[in-house]
């Protein structure tokens, strides 16, 4: 089941990322039949530079929760929501899929990272369809036995993973690269910026570079979908212990699975 141009549809999707397509998309939490953050992802498809979208072709939130319910999505899962341009038509498109989630909330087993260099900042101030990139990297840390690729740029500035932002804790500084000079300026991020001051933990938006995560005392990476995940490996660098982790369990994040 999709929705796909105002309707429930029982079809396969037409837009599979990625996709050589122009457009942008985003990935959205869901769990009991309710869509979360749907306003800020919606904002994030209408600001997609070059790709004119009218608010009246975006699904409303009931359309979404009817999809979920239609698809049998009730328990945790996501939907990708993509808006692009056809380029037989020139007309523009939009599509929502759902799926299940096979693990979720703060129970989530560590994550390792393996480090893959880019040579240049990525394209991050959106979340594009056609990912080829970050798509190809996910792809390569799974062939080394990692979970996801942790993008490094120039001079070992950490960027962003395939799919998810970066936090590194050293005491009660929390710092993440600047958004969107240097990563996506994710919808998670964003609510972790706002909410780790209320336990305890300053939040500073500054490069990072890769040899500081050898000081490091704890790693998360954060998205829609997932929420806060624990990082467990970067490279060689190992941690087993995630203190702040379990404060984060206390805050109200709107994620799949997550109190």
């Amino acid at each position: 089941m999709i929705w796909q141009d105002g309707k429930i549809r029982r079809e396969a999707p037409l837009c599979v990322p990625p996709a050589h397509v122009e457009g942008v998309m985003t990935t959205v939490g869901c769990d009991g039949g309710r869509v979360l953050l749907w306003e800020m992802h919606r904002q994030r498809l209408l600001g997609f530079p070059g790709l004119v979208v009218e608010e009246s072709v975006l699904p409303q939130p009931q359309d979404l929760e009817s999809l979920l319910e239609a698809s049998g999505c009730l328990a945790p899962s996501r939907l990708r929501v993509s808006v692009w341009r056809d380029s037989s038509t020139g007309t523009v498109r939009v599509e929502a899929v759902c799926s299940p989630l096979k693990a979720c909330g703060p129970g989530q087993k560590p994550v390792w990272l393996a480090v893959v260099r880019w040579e240049d900042p990525p394209e991050a101030g959106h979340k594009v369809i056609a990912r080829h990139r970050w798509h190809d990297a996910g792809e390569r840390s799974v062939a080394w036995g990692g979970d996801d690729a942790l993008a490094v740029g120039y001079e070992g500035r950490l960027l962003e993973t395939s799919k998810a932002n970066i936090f590194v804790r050293r005491g009660s500084v929390v710092v993440t690269p600047p958004a969107p000079a240097r990563c996506l300026p994710g919808i998670m991020r964003q609510v972790v910026l706002e909410t780790l001051p209320s336990v305890g933990l300053k939040v500073e938006e500054k490069d990072v570079f890769l040899d500081e995560l050898t000081f490091a005392d704890e790693i998360w990476i954060t998205n829609a979908v997932a929420g806060i995940v624990r990082v467990g490996r970067v490279g060689e660098r190992i941690w087993d212990s995630w203190p702040f982790h379990r404060r984060l369990v206390t805050m109200s994040i709107p994620a799949p699975g997550w109190p």
